[in-house]
């Protein structure tokens, strides 16, 4: 019986080893050959833009040729979605056509696409499973999640596409944002994450060129592994040698006309997000390595976000980024830390602070949060001001109604629980 046990456990051992071999194997060949890789897609890229001929000038006259990208499907995504699109129509008066980018009807039911297209219109939702990648660049993940937002900027029919996250809402109406001198001069904006590029010393870790994931014993206040540059052959951003932010993609706005050429990068890329995320946290600088890699200018807002949040035991308890307008204010509300939920109570937020993030590293119960510090070290901190606070209370009481209305929705059921995680193994 005890050597039939210890056979069984010998086999299971080996069984597990083999599969921890065969992904660090391929983890190995994703190292050894992504940017050659690149380098032949650009290339044949290319060669496809010189060979096809150029759209005539009415190729969109039939279609809006601005509009605003949002990627949500399931139970949870949606609910932040209505909430979304409920502050653009309801609170701010955008006719901004919208489209709304899922994944089959499992995350969108029929039902409850044609409540999103009726009650938010213009809008309508875009099936990805039903559009085609470019040629070349791989196919949709089939467990997406971060990839599907640089597959929605190339699937989109808007030319000039502002990419909002579901969980992201504007603070005023954002038209006057494909206007803005920034945007116009380079033909894509971006902002700036809390989370820093650089810290005074990159992954101290005495072992880290042999790390499987090369930056185990990182910063928390660094999410981005500097060696992806090096394995892309792109020089790496002069921001790494300095105190530098992050890219935050909650939000972003890209001309694809004039910036085509990166977004299929940044595809390609995120097309083999099983082993770009382990240099990268989800797609968010992978922006930035698509326009490096193919030459093209990078515009990002250098202000860091102010953060939103709660004031708890003499601790302030950030749940949401508040995002600057290119002009100057406010622009964004970026509930990174609280979700708005159609299962979950309302989560209010009370405080203000425009404090660095990487000031203040979290303990371990505060992961979560944006930015937890003790509120007597923010001299800054105070009360929410008049727009945040008018979006708040409209967030709010559109919660309430999106609780009331759940059944009528039609919203996908909650996912099932899994009894083993599926990423059993180590990397």
């Amino acid at each position: 019986m005890l050597r039939a046990a210890l056979l069984l456990a010998a086999g299971a051992a080996a069984l597990y080893l083999g599969a921890c071999a065969a992904r660090y194997a391929a983890m190995l060949r994703f190292r050894s050959r992504i940017g050659r890789e690149l380098r032949a897609y650009l290339r044949a890229e290319g060669g496809r833009a010189r060979a096809e001929p150029a759209a005539g000038p009415a190729a969109g006259a039939l279609r809006p040729r601005r509009g605003i990208v949002i990627c949500a499907g399931g139970r949870a995504l949606l609910s932040q979605a209505w909430l979304t699109l409920d502050a653009l129509r309801g609170l701010h008066g955008s006719r901004l056509p919208v489209e709304l980018v899922h994944r089959g009807d499992a995350e969108l039911p029929p039902a409850c696409r044609e409540r999103f297209e009726r009650e938010f219109a213009p809008l309508r939702c875009l099936d990805a499973l039903r559009a085609e990648p470019p040629p070349g660049s791989g196919a949709l993940p089939r467990d997406a999640g971060h990839a599907l937002k640089p597959f929605a900027l190339l699937a989109s029919s808007f030319d000039e596409i502002l990419l909002l996250d579901a969980d992201c809402v504007p603070l005023r109406e954002p038209s006057p944002l494909f206007d803005a001198p920034a945007y116009g001069a380079s033909g894509n904006l971006f902002w700036s994450d809390a989370l820093l590029l650089s810290v005074a010393v990159e992954h101290p870790h005495p072992l880290r060129r042999f790390a499987l994931r090369d930056g185990n014993a990182r910063s928390s206040a660094q999410s981005v592994n500097p060696r992806i540059f090096d394995l892309l052959g792109l020089p790496r951003p002069a921001t790494l040698a300095r105190v530098g932010h992050e890219t935050e993609a909650g939000q972003l706005l890209v001309d694809r006309a004039r910036v085509l050429p990166a977004l299929r990068a940044t595809w390609f890329l995120n097309a083999r997000a099983r082993w770009l995320y382990r240099y990268l946290h989800g797609d968010k600088d992978s922006y930035r390595l698509g326009f490096a890699a193919a030459g093209l200018p990078f515009e990002q807002i250098e202000r860091a976000p102010a953060h939103a949040g709660v004031v708890r035991g003499g601790r302030f308890l950030g749940r949401a980024f508040v995002q600057p307008w290119p002009g100057g204010g406010s622009g964004f509300l970026h509930q990174v830390a609280r979700k708005p939920h159609v299962d979950r109570a309302w989560q209010p937020l009370t405080h203000l602070t425009r404090a660095e993030a990487a000031l203040h590293p979290r303990r371990r119960s505060e992961r979560g949060c944006t930015l937890p510090a003790a509120a007597s070290a923010l001299p800054d901190l105070g009360a929410l001001p008049p727009e945040l606070e008018k979006l708040e209370r409209f967030l709010a009481r559109s919660h309430r109604s999106l609780v009331a209305r759940a059944a009528e929705l039609g919203l996908p059921a909650p996912p099932r629980r899994r009894l083993v995680e599926r990423r059993l193994l180590p990397w």
